[in-house]
């Protein structure tokens, strides 16, 4: 049987919400949640399960993380089955970590990643670039054409409620060796932008998310990511 996201539990769903900055970022009120995105207090609060305390903050990290705008975050409160599916939070990692090799020369993969969750820390999805890359310290240079990857992974509630990726966005890649180390081939970066859409059943689509992820390996084993989402 196919698992769906219900608003069944919303009302419990939003107790372990995120990040502190999160909390922080939120309205104050209510009221102040509601004029920031043209409702009412009582209009707000009617169309919802949530506390008022996690409806701020559903209204603060649906427009920070999920990038919604106001008309399109007024669509979700009126139609509460899809608030389960809008990303308010981001769980974000770099494996292995970016300390040097002590090898003077090898190869492994390397692997960035942004989950994007809903309520109550629910993952939706995830967009990783994995990269397999060599390096050698006596000769202080990386491999030019590494073997990059890009990893998506929707759960299967996600993409029942209309999440789907449509692969990399306009001008969503680049690669390129870079001077690191006093040596003209001593890096190699890789920048892949995903495109990701949310379309509900019977909904037009009205959200894009764009992932990006740029990793950066060095001659001596090391390595170090950037994150953002547009």
């Amino acid at each position: 049987m196919k698992s769906r996201l219900s608003t069944a539990t919303l009302a419990a769903s939003l107790v372990t919400l995120v990040a502190p900055a999160l909390a922080q970022a939120a309205p104050q009120t209510v009221a102040d949640a509601a004029r920031g995105i043209g409702m009412t207090p009582a209009e707000l609060s009617a169309h919802t399960e949530l506390s008022p305390q996690r409806l701020r903050m559903y209204v603060a990290g649906a427009q920070s993380v999920g990038g919604l705008s106001p008309a399109e975050l007024r669509v979700t409160l009126r139609r509460p089955a899809l608030i389960p599916a809008v990303p308010i939070a981001t769980r974000e990692g770099l494996t292995p970590t970016a300390t040097a090799s002590i090898a003077p020369r090898g190869c492994r993969t390397t692997e960035s990643f942004i989950w994007f969750k809903g309520v109550a820390g629910t993952k939706l999805w995830r967009f990783a670039q994995a990269k397999y890359w060599c390096w050698n310290k006596r000769t202080k240079r990386v491999d030019s054409k590494p073997n990059v990857t890009i990893k998506v992974r929707i759960r299967q509630a996600a993409s029942i409620a209309g999440w789907d990726y449509k692969g990399l966005d306009e001008d969503g890649k680049d690669d390129h060796l870079f001077r690191w180390g006093n040596s003209r081939r001593g890096g190699h970066s890789s920048m892949r932008r995903g495109l990701m859409k949310f379309c509900p059943p019977k909904i037009v689509c009205f959200n894009t998310r764009r992932p990006t992820i740029t990793l950066e390996n060095h001659y001596d084993g090391t390595v170090s990511d950037d994150r953002s989402v547009g």
